[in-house]
């Protein structure tokens, strides 16, 4: 059964093309909860922790250079 499912994931996966892009300059997201960030609400420069968790963004934000 396995063989037959990996040769019908892999016939079917043509007919699928999946593009995700993320607007990171509009949005972080928390690297611990996955708090989606809205950085035009704060200019970007306010930010230090995230709404939901507390974790501290601020070195990711520099990391990206974002801040």
């Amino acid at each position: 059964m396995t063989g037959y499912y990996s040769v019908l994931i892999e016939s079917v996966s043509n007919l699928f093309d999946v593009n995700v892009s993320l607007k990171e300059d509009k949005y972080i997201y928390c690297v611990r909860c996955s708090n989606k960030i809205d950085l035009t609400k704060y200019g970007g420069t306010e930010i230090r922790f995230c709404d939901a968790c507390g974790h501290n963004i601020e070195n990711e934000l520099i990391k990206r250079g974002m801040k």
